[in-house]
Order: structure tokens, then C-alpha cells, then sequence
């Protein structure tokens, strides 16, 4: 347990922006835990979004259009824009058309390139246009919503940790290469296990949400099916980049099946 709990700290300091500052020091075992936790970070996470969400709309004047804004902001500022840097690295890479090792050169290249700038513009306009819209049909009698944000980074992580158990890196050293020492095929049934409980948590206190939480999960199960051919044919495997850009896609797609079920489903 302690150990868990440690691995779950470093996951904080690692992959977000909240100060912690206790001295924990890596070894492979707790980077494995890391791995593992990765699930329960997100749950953490999405808390807090959902929190912040909740405090905006009920307990401030802003209107929906700022309140959108805000929603936006909050996982860039407590993710230290991480995920983003990571995608903007791979926009780079892919869109240079060149081949795998080309590729990874572009990636590990400090510069911003033009395909950066314009992808990241397009990834946070349509991810806008989705959290603004779904707040603007949002009905603040229902629960549902606020369990989705929470849900959204639970599952993003979910499948990152899925990656990097089950898929080869694409470079010798790195961050996905550091995290896949030790790991095996069958820590993949911690995170399964995590789903499974927060599947069962959710049914026990909102029965309505499981249909959509059964439909973010399919489609996220598509999407790691997808990618992860992507990145091992277009980068030879994962890397750290290509984890933070998962992250991105995952979670504009989860956006965009919230709010395509105002429009079909509660609308």
C-alpha cells in the first residue's frame, strides 16, 4: 500500500503542476506502481475539474461563454501543458512526411514549427466549441455531467498506461522507455481492475450515467486499438510525446461524444 501510495505522489510531480514537495526516489518498482496508478490520477484529476466546474457555475455570475474558458484552461494549468507540448511535438513529426527516424528527430527537435502552431489552434478551438455547447445545453438538475468530466481524464489515463504496458518504445531512452522497465502484460489487469470499480462506483450512486460511460469506453477501446497501430507504423512504438498527444486526442474525442449525446440522446 505504501508503496502504491508513493508511486501515486510521484505520478503528482511528474504529470501535473500541484506543488508537492516530498523527496521520493525512483525505482523501477515504483515506476511500474506508476504505471499502474496512472488511472487513479486521472480519477484525481477529474475531480477536480468536475469540482472547479461545479464551483464556477453554481457559485459565480460568470456567464457560460467564461465559464467555457475556464473549463478549458484548468487542465492545461494543472497538467503544466504537458500533454499539450507532447502534442504539438508529434503534429511536427507527423506532418514533415518523412520517414520513422526522420520523424523522431523532428520530435526531439526544441523548435515549434508551423504544424505545430496551427494544430494546437485547431485541437482547442474544436475542443472548445464542445465544452461550450455541452455547457450551453447542460441541465443543472442532472448529475451526469459532472461525472464525465471526472470520467474524461480517468480514461485518457487508462489507456496511456495500457500503452505502455502493451506497446513497444519507440527510442532506446526517453520517458516511455523509462517507464517500460519491468513492466509485463499482466499489470495490465490493475488498470482493468480500476475501470471495473469505478464502473461499479458510478453504477451505485448514478445508474443513469452508465450508458454513457459504457459509450466513452467503447469508443476509447477503438481509439487505443487505432492509435496504437498508428504509433508503432508511423513512429516505430510510443514515446513521451506520443503519450501526452494520446492524452489529447482521447479526451477531444470523449468531449465530442458528450456533446454529440446532448444533441442525440438528452436532446
Amino acid at each position: 500500500m505504501r508503496a502504491f501510495l508513493s508511486a501515486f505522489i510521484l505520478n503528482i510531480q511528474f504529470f501535473t503542476s500541484i506543488p508537492i514537495s516530498r523527496t521520493i526516489h525512483l525505482t523501477q518498482k515504483r515506476t511500474i506502481y506508476m504505471v499502474q496508478t496512472l488511472p487513479i490520477l486521472g480519477i484525481v484529476l477529474g475531480c477536480l475539474y468536475s469540482l472547479a466546474f461545479y464551483l464556477f457555475y453554481n457559485y459565480t455570475p460568470f456567464s457560460d461563454l467564461a465559464i467555457s474558458i475556464f473549463t478549458l484552461l484548468i487542465p492545461i494549468i494543472l497538467t503544466g501543458a504537458l500533454h499539450l507540448d507532447g502534442y504539438m511535438d508529434v503534429c511536427d513529426a507527423f506532418f514533415s512526411y518523412k520517414d520513422k527516424h526522420k520523424r523522431l528527430e523532428i520530435m526531439s527537435d526544441p523548435r515549434v514549427g508551423a504544424f505545430a502552431v496551427i494544430s494546437i489552434i485547431i485541437l482547442l478551438v474544436v475542443k472548445f466549441l464542445f465544452i461550450y455547447e455541452s455547457i450551453m445545453m447542460f441541465d443543472e438538475t442532472s448529475s451526469q455531467f459532472y461525472f464525465a468530466i471526472a470520467l474524461i481524464p480517468f480514461i485518457s489515463r487508462s489507456v496511456i498506461g495500457t500503452l505502455l504496458i502493451t506497446t513497444v518504445s519507440s527510442k532506446e531512452k526517453g520517458l516511455a522507455s523509462f517507464f517500460k522497465k519491468g513492466l509485463e502484460r499482466k499489470h495490465i489487469l490493475s488498470i482493468f481492475l480500476q475501470i471495473v470499480v469505478v464502473g461499479v462506483s458510478l453504477y451505485s450512486v448514478s445508474p443513469s450515467s452508465m450508458p454513457l460511460y459504457s459509450i466513452m469506453w467503447l469508443v476509447a477501446l477503438l481509439f487505443l486499438i487505432w492509435i496504437r497501430s498508428k504509433w508503432i507504423k508511423w513512429f516505430g512504438g510510443i514515446n513521451g510525446d506520443t503519450l501526452g498527444a494520446t492524452v489529447e486526442g482521447m479526451e477531444m474525442l470523449l468531449w465530442m461524444i458528450l456533446w454529440l449525446s446532448f444533441y442525440f440522446v438528452t436532446g
